[in-house]
């Protein structure tokens, strides 16, 4: 006579454990690219009192310039806001799906990925980030997820 054993609620734990852990790598890879990104060396104008609503633009480099990113390319470093709050959660985990979260605490984060009207009324060119730096990494994020 053979005694069957259940173990599909270990398979089960061990399954999500996994899952989770990839998830949460890859996350984290893609918090560090981020930073990587938003840290790049912009090339666009050069403003003074940037930040401000009395920022006007310059010809060039000078003390206190600020150079803004160009239209297309990440958005340059000001207060590092953007930059240096993003973090990765795990947002909730089922039998079924994962959710997790790469995120920023700057308000403005989706104003500079999309482009749009500021604050001030000024049109805003788009300054992607976060969809290229996802594009350009995935393979690298699915081999964290399958710990290849």
């Amino acid at each position: 006579m053979a005694t069957f054993i259940d173990k599909s609620a270990a398979a089960k734990q061990w399954f999500r454990a996994y899952i989770e852990a990839g998830m949460l790598t890859a996350q984290i890879k893609y918090a560090e690219d981020m930073h990587e990104t938003l840290s790049q060396e912009p090339h666009g104008r050069y403003y003074m009192n940037a930040g401000t609503p009395f920022w006007y633009e310059v010809p060039g480099p000078r003390p206190g310039a600020h150079r803004a990113s160009a239209p297309g390319e990440p958005p340059a470093v000001l207060t590092g806001k953007l930059r240096d709050t993003i973090k990765s959660k795990k947002v909730s985990l089922t039998e079924t799906r994962y959710e997790g979260a790469v995120s920023t605490d700057a308000e403005y984060a989706a104003l500079l990925e999309f482009g749009g009207i500021n604050e001030e009324g000024h049109m805003v060119e788009p300054r992607p980030a976060w969809l290229p730096t996802l594009v350009l990494n995935r393979e690298k994020y699915l081999k964290a997820v399958t710990g290849k």
